[in-house]
């Protein structure tokens, strides 16, 4: 009886799911920027080390 909330097991659930997305998503982008993707020039290979860690 959780009254709708979410309990602790689905909020850590919800987390990995949403990091899991997240590095798909930052290596995808790494992709499609080819070369570029690993240049400073664009955020992506920040976010990717972030998330990577």
């Amino acid at each position: 009886a959780n009254e709708g909330k979410a309990t602790p097991g689905q909020i850590s659930m919800a987390k990995r799911n949403n990091v899991h997305m997240a590095l798909e998503i930052a290596r995808e982008a790494r992709q499609i920027h080819g070369g570029m993707g690993i240049t400073n020039e664009y955020p992506i290979m920040r976010h990717l080390m972030n998330l990577e860690t």
